[in-house]
């Protein structure tokens, strides 16, 4: 293999012989691969989050576990059952002052808000509401309209959840376990495909038998 392929990715590893990314990156599906894009992400802790192979529709299928890369650029992924993230890490409910507007912000697994997320169902007194989170990550709605709240993303994976609204809190923070690219969808199916290797590349991520590029590189953070 050219070493200038390995040279920038192992730049990023420790020095250990089985290493992980310094920084979390994610890959995006090449079109020869799929039709409509899915993602690969590798964090900076050894996890790997998979996602794609439903089409372009509001449901997606998902793997995760995790990896490790050694000295010659080989990932190694080692696949992990769904019951191993539970989907909500920490829910913080506070009751900040008088008001009539409940604030609901949703955090993915590396803190960051997730906007634009149209998984939730908000049961009111009166009628039941499909909502979403804004730029910030955030639903608002009356206090008096919100009853019970579930993330149907998470509902559709586990089949279970807890309701989010406890009692007369008028902010509540939500953790996720999972990535902000599940949440893009309504729908997540379950897969733990067997173990398997794919190298890793300056500009993404290969096939190790045929060489054929799987992962576009884009963003690292």
């Amino acid at each position: 293999m050219p070493i200038n392929y390995l040279l920038p990715a192992l730049l990023l590893l420790s020095v250990t012989t089985c290493a992980q990314l310094k920084q979390r990156a994610i890959f995006y599906e090449t079109f020869e691969s799929s039709l409509c894009s899915g993602t690969m992400i590798l964090d900076s802790l050894g996890y790997f989050f998979q996602e794609g192979g439903c089409g372009c529709d509001p449901m997606t299928t998902i793997s995760f576990g995790r990896y490790t890369i050694d000295n010659g650029g080989v990932v190694s992924l080692r696949y992990l059952p769904k019951d191993s993230l539970g989907g909500i890490r920490e829910i913080r409910r506070r009751h900040t002052q008088p008001d009539s507007m409940l604030t609901i912000t949703i955090y993915d697994r590396w803190n960051v808000p997730v906007d634009g997320m149209y998984g939730f169902k908000l049961y009111g007194s009166d009628r039941d509401t499909v909502v979403r989170t804004n730029e910030h990550g955030q639903i608002i709605v009356p206090r008096r309209e919100a009853k019970h709240l579930l993330i149907q993303t998470l509902f559709s994976l586990y089949e279970e959840q807890e309701d989010l609204l406890a009692g007369n809190e008028n902010r509540i923070d939500i953790y996720l376990t999972l990535p902000y690219t599940y949440m893009n969808f309504t729908v997540l199916r379950f897969r733990q495909p067997e173990n398997g290797q794919l190298e890793l590349r300056k500009d993404g991520l290969y096939d190790l038998k045929s060489g054929r590029q799987i992962y576009c590189r884009g963003k690292s953070d």
